[in-house]
């Protein structure tokens, strides 16, 4: 098999590792980009953080839902959802205002996602709404959560992974997996050569030149 088609086809799009001038694993996931904090290959799982959050780490602006499309993640059980609501020209006295993002007669605030007080309609009062992933236990939700989610989004969050059938099949062939992003098919590559679409005896596939 030649480098170049190696390469080319090698593992499932938007899923490469990269490393940062710091010296800090990256992956790029649709939108934005992430600190690796941890990879636990026991549990399948990826520790992140949002590159962005890292330059405030007492009181970072969320700027960017998480973005994960089609790609083989899901949000851990560990997770808990933030809701942030910027620049509001309504202040519910029902709700405690993040000061550090607060600018002149406008407030911001943060929520456990599905805890917003009842009876307002914040898309109407808010400039913007952005909704980030934390670990639970990062966040004391009855008493530090104005104060503690700097902390949290600098702490990360977890995704789990899951691997497709298709590559257990292939790797179990002694065969290694890739991905064709022209026609979004599986590529098995083999070790005599040939690339097939299941595993090393299965039907050899087109890679489109």
């Amino acid at each position: 098999m030649s480098e170049t088609i190696s390469n080319r086809y090698c593992g499932y799009p938007n899923f490469n590792l990269s490393c940062s001038s710091s010296n800090k694993t990256i992956i790029n996931l649709p939108g934005d980009s992430y600190y690796v904090k941890e990879i636990n290959y026991t549990d399948s799982t990826l520790t992140l953080i949002d590159v962005d959050v890292t330059t405030n780490q007492t009181c970072p602006r969320a700027t960017h839902n998480v973005t994960l499309q089609t790609l083989p993640f899901s949000y851990n059980r560990l997770d808990l959802n933030l809701s942030f609501y910027f620049n509001c020209s309504y202040l519910p006295t029902s709700a405690t205002p993040i000061e550090c993002l607060s600018s002149g007669e406008k407030q911001s605030y943060v929520f456990v996602v599905g805890t917003e007080p009842e009876g307002i309609d914040w898309y109407d009062f808010c400039e913007d709404k952005v909704v980030v992933t934390v670990i639970d236990s990062e966040i004391d939700q009855t008493n530090g959560l104005i104060t503690g989610f700097g902390g949290a989004m600098n702490d990360g969050f977890i995704l789990d992974w899951r691997t497709m059938a298709e590559c257990d099949m292939c790797e179990a062939s002694d065969g290694r997996c890739g991905y064709n992003y022209v026609t979004k098919e599986f590529l098995c590559f083999c070790s005599d050569g040939n690339i097939k679409n299941d595993r090393c005896k299965g039907i050899e596939v087109e890679t489109g030149g």
